[in-house]
């Protein structure tokens, strides 16, 4: 499982992605994952006024990607790029939904990332 948390200005992403069948070597496999609701889990969120994070919608599946472009198993860093459509329903004071806001993250990279391996 490889989990990875980004912030930047008042937004931050987080995704956690399970390489089914995966050996147990000190690397992640350099291939693109597509979010199948059981192999990688997103979550999109913004700070409020006082920088509290609110997530901003529920990613779906089929809905996003990340594709590990580099990964060095003897520095344990890693590279890639990722992507995801995250959608929140709004609602009237009566529960029902009014409109839907689509919160799209496009480019999203992350570049020599440090990562700690575990052994299962």
């Amino acid at each position: 499982m490889f989990t990875c948390t980004g912030i930047a200005t008042d937004q931050e992403v987080k995704f956690d992605i399970t390489a089914t069948n995966a050996t147990n070597t000190a690397s992640f496999p350099l291939q693109s994952f597509q979010d199948n609701a059981s192999t990688i889990t997103f979550d999109y969120l913004r700070a409020n006024t006082s920088g509290t994070y609110i997530e901003q919608g529920t990613v779906g599946a089929g809905s996003g990607t990340i594709i590990f472009t580099a990964v060095d198993s003897v520095a344990h860093k890693c590279s890639g790029i990722f992507s995801f459509l995250a959608r929140h329903n709004n609602y009237d004071n009566h529960g029902n939904i009014i409109s839907v806001t689509d919160n799209e993250v496009s480019n999203g990279a992350f570049n020599n990332l440090p990562y700690t391996f575990t052994s299962n």
